[in-house]
C-alpha cells in the first residue's frame, strides 16, 4: 500500500483527471489506484494540502498549514488548476455552523467560531463549538453536464499548538514564526461526479 502525500508540490497535477504518462484515466487505472493508494496525505509538518489561499479565495480557512516553499516546478503561485478566466469553478459552502452562527445567502457562515485558549498556560476549555453537527445538504449550483467531486471538512476548536504547550511546559519563550493556537481539522473521502 502507498499513501500518496506532498500534492501541494505537484503544481496541480496530482488531481487532474489523467495517468502520470498524460492518458486519461481509465475505470480499471482508478480500480488499481484506489486499491493500492487508499488514503491519500493531506495535513503534515511540512504543510497542509486541502486548500491555498491563491486558488481558495473564498475559503477563510484555506490558509491552515500552508507551505509555499516551492512545488515540483518550482513555481511559487499554484497555476495548475486555474481556467482560462484565472478562476478555479471552486464553491465553498457551509453545512452546518456550530455556536449560533447562521448560513448566509451565499452558502457562508463567516463569523468566528471564538477561542478560549490561555496562551501563557498553554491551556483551554471545551466551551465552545458543538459536540454533534448534522446536516443534509444539496448542491444549489449542480450541474450534470460537469464533473464535481464534494467532501467535509470538520474544524475543531481552536487549542495550544505543540510550540504552546513546549512553551509552557520548559517555561522558555514561544516561538514568533508560528501561530500560538491550532485549530485542526478532518476531512471526509471525496465522493466525485462524473457526467
Amino acid at each position: 500500500m502507498a499513501i500518496p502525500h506532498n500534492g501541494n508540490l505537484s503544481n496541480g497535477l496530482t488531481f487532474n483527471g489523467k495517468t502520470f504518462k498524460g492518458k486519461k484515466i481509465t475505470r480499471g487505472y482508478a480500480e488499481r489506484r484506489a486499491r493500492w493508494e487508499p488514503l491519500f496525505g493531506m495535513s503534515q509538518m511540512k504543510g497542509d494540502e486541502e486548500a491555498h489561499p491563491t486558488l481558495s479565495t473564498e475559503d477563510e480557512f484555506a490558509d491552515f498549514e500552508t507551505s509555499d516553499v516551492s512545488n515540483l516546478d518550482r513555481v511559487q503561485v499554484i497555476k495548475g488548476w486555474l481556467d482560462d478566466k484565472g478562476e478555479t469553478n471552486e464553491r465553498i459552502y457551509d453545512i452546518a455552523v456550530s455556536d449560533g452562527r447562521v448560513v448566509g445567502a451565499d452558502g457562508r457562515a463567516k463569523q468566528s467560531v471564538g477561542s478560549s485558549v490561555n496562551i501563557e498556560k498553554a491551556t483551554y476549555t471545551n466551551t465552545i463549538g458543538d459536540a454533534l453537527l448534522m446536516a443534509h445538504w444539496t448542491d444549489p449550483d449542480f450541474d450534470p453536464k460537469e464533473s464535481a467531486f464534494y467532501y467535509v471538512r470538520v474544524l475543531e476548536i481552536p487549542t495550544p499548538r505543540w510550540t504552546t504547550y513546549d512553551a509552557a511546559f520548559f517555561n522558555i519563550k514561544r516561538p514568533d514564526i508560528v501561530p500560538a493556537t491550532v485549530q485542526d481539522r478532518a476531512y471526509t473521502s471525496p465522493i466525485w461526479y462524473t457526467p
